[in-house]
């Protein structure tokens, strides 16, 4: 069963039409619709109040995002999963249902999100951000029909529309007293911070291309112009790195990888292990393998990819001595691709470590470096 959450402010036109999608779709016995309004003035407070689908909670004031979303959670029927959904997003025919089905494709899934026209790193290609409800649904409707059960290993979701396993929920408040992270209020960041938590806690998260839900967006926090930046800042206070620099998909990959066939990928300094696992998405009999050095961030990698957690330079070392697990891995003349982009202004010796990356090519493969990408 599923408990949606949803925190109400305003946007009284597109929060009909919300519930009217998200009920449709709520089939189980014990589902549930819980809105938590945080001091709406536009008369949705009145509608809520006489709409017998939800479950109404009144704050009577603005708590913001996270603190409306732990309410909501709060109020949830005990065992069920939880869905976060923004007020301003309307879920397209049969979305939820492919949400629970990639939820349940595995055991250690804990998140899954959907794709739409207006969401960090989730976007359809061809669906316009600022597209109609009616036009972006109908679009969104066709990429479901081509995608059918096409996932997505992310290191994070975009909050608008996350499906979470309920024992995924009860493991993080066990383990930091809360769902949400109270500090990102009113805004911003809290997703990322959950998307971190997730992976730490040794869950998959999964894009579901398969599921298309429209995001209107860029209303909520009109009254807090400065809640990206704090919410950035409150994130890198907590983490102590920036979350940015560290989830964008680079282009150049997908067309570099287009050249082969079931290739074998490496990428130095992988990060998160994002664009190795859209490579995945993208091109299925690849494998793709990264090194990270900072351990905190290769365990969020390991979610998505195999990587392995070492010094590049140093772990070329290890790959040419007989018997280490980095042999193994690193056998000469096994990979079609090497993705190593900034890894050689990072290099103590660039040469050398030019060398041996070049090592690990077959015969016909590339190493992908510095901006400008450059065949070698």
């Amino acid at each position: 069963m599923i408990s949606a959450v949803i925190v109400s402010y305003n946007d009284r036109q597109i929060m009909g039409r919300c519930l009217s999608a998200l009920a449709e779709q709520l089939s189980e016995p014990g589902d549930e619709i819980i809105v938590v309004d945080n001091g709406s003035t536009d008369g949705v407070l009145e509608d809520l109040r006489a709409d017998s689908r939800v479950k109404l909670i009144e704050n009577g004031k603005n708590a913001g995002f996270p603190v409306g979303c732990n309410i909501g959670f709060a109020a949830a029927a005990e065992g069920n999963d939880i869905f976060l959904l923004n007020n301003d997003a309307v879920l397209a025919k049969g979305a939820l249902a492919k949400l629970r089905e990639a939820l349940y494709s595995a055991g250690d899934i804990g998140a899954v999100g959907a794709v739409s026209n207006n969401a960090l790193e989730q976007n359809v290609p061809g669906i316009d951000r600022g597209a109609s409800v009616e036009e972006a649904l109908l679009l969104g409707a066709e990429s479901m029909r081509k995608e059918r059960t096409s996932y997505e290993f992310r290191s994070r979701l975009t909050g608008f529309a996350v499906l979470l396993k309920r024992e995924l929920v009860d493991r993080l408040i066990a383990q930091d007293g809360f769902f949400l992270d109270p500090r990102f209020s009113p805004g911003y960041f809290e997703d990322e911070d959950l998307g971190m938590r997730t992976a730490l806690a040794g869950y998959r998260q999964i894009l579901c291309h398969n599921a298309f839900i429209y995001h209107k967006g860029g209303t909520g926090f009109a009254s807090h112009p400065e809640a990206m930046s704090r919410g950035r800042e409150k994130f890198i206070d907590k983490w102590g790195f920036d979350v940015w620099a560290y989830i964008g998909i680079l282009d150049d990959y997908r067309e570099a990888v287009g050249d082969f066939d079931a290739a074998r990928i490496l990428e130095i300094d992988c990060g998160m292990g994002v664009n190795l696992a859209h490579l995945q998405y993208l091109y299925p009999e690849c494998t793709v393998i990264g090194i990270e050095r900072e351990p905190l961030i290769a365990r969020i990698a390991a979610q998505l990819i195999d990587v392995i957690c070492a010094d590049p330079e140093e772990a070329l070392v290890q790959a040419e001595i007989a018997g280490t697990p980095e042999s193994q891995v690193l056998a000469a003349h096994t990979f079609d691709l090497v993705f190593v982009w900034d890894g050689c202004s990072r290099s103590r010796e660039p040469g050398k470590f030019l060398a041996g990356l070049r090592r690990l090519l077959k015969d016909g493969g590339r190493l992908i470096t510095e901006d400008p990408p450059a065949a070698m």
